[in-house]
């Protein structure tokens, strides 16, 4: 156990150089400090319950922690990434059921999605397309499969994928949106992200929704000054863009 955490060790060292390192394996040790208090734990139990009934409905494996040391990352934004967890499909459920919107019009982008568990909730809601955006190849893979399962068991016409490629160089489509979002990465490669959907909406002006779940860099869309805060709910904030709002010429 030693041996292993001392292997952990030097990978973030070697990500991230001594004082991030450092800074992370604080962060972990805080994380799981809290994780051991009385009402956390009963939380994670409920979650995780309903966790394995989602993956075992489905047949599917979207749960699980995964650290970014525990993949093999070769992108230059991989000191910027944030560990794996899928969110809870009943927050998930809750958050998108919200939106009062015509989910038939609109194309769903989840970025950093992982396994791709809210790909797999996101056809509850009838949405013209459903894209997911994860740079580890791993969790890609683990997605593709758990879309072919899924699409070949429960909705042959679902119009899903999982792309593999760095969510800062993503083109988003040009229908409306809702960009899904769970703290998949850190305020770099964000601030990127919010400049480009940004862009976007200045080239093509329409329906933009941000749904941020455990939104640890919601104040970067707060600060761009280009979004609209219409909603907390609970674990998720969510901002828009419309035609209607004037269009910032500046870059957010």
């Amino acid at each position: 156990m030693i041996v292993n955490l001392l292997r952990k060790l030097s990978r973030v060292i070697k990500r991230n150089g001594v004082i991030g390192g450092l800074g992370i394996v604080a962060d972990q040790a805080r994380d799981q400090v809290a994780a051991l208090l009385p009402p956390n734990r009963a939380k994670a139990r409920e979650i995780g319950e309903r966790e394995r009934m989602f993956d075992q409905a489905l047949g599917v494996d979207t749960g699980g922690f995964i650290h970014p040391t525990e993949l093999n990352l070769t992108s230059p934004n991989q000191m910027h990434a944030v560990a794996y967890r899928a969110t809870d499909p009943e927050d998930f459920r809750k958050a998108i059921g919200e939106l009062s919107i015509d989910y038939r019009r609109f194309t769903f982008v989840d970025f950093g999605s992982g396994k791709g568990r809210t790909l797999l909730l996101a056809t509850e809601f009838q949405f013209q397309s459903i894209i997911g955006v994860e740079f580890s190849e791993e969790l890609h893979r683990i997605a593709q499969a758990n879309i072919s399962q899924f699409v070949r068991t429960h909705r042959e016409e679902a119009d899903i994928k999982s792309i593999c490629m760095d969510a800062a160089n993503f083109s988003l489509p040009e229908a409306p949106l809702v960009c899904y979002f769970c703290n998949p990465f850190g305020a770099p490669i964000m601030s990127k992200v919010i400049a480009n959907i940004h862009e976007s909406f200045r080239s093509h002006p329409r329906d933009i929704f941000i749904v941020y779940y455990n939104a640890k860099e919601g104040h970067l869309f707060d600060h761009a000054g280009c979004f609209k805060q219409i909603v907390t709910n609970g674990w998720a904030r969510v901002w828009q863009l419309t035609p209607e709002m004037k269009v910032v010429t500046a870059p957010c």
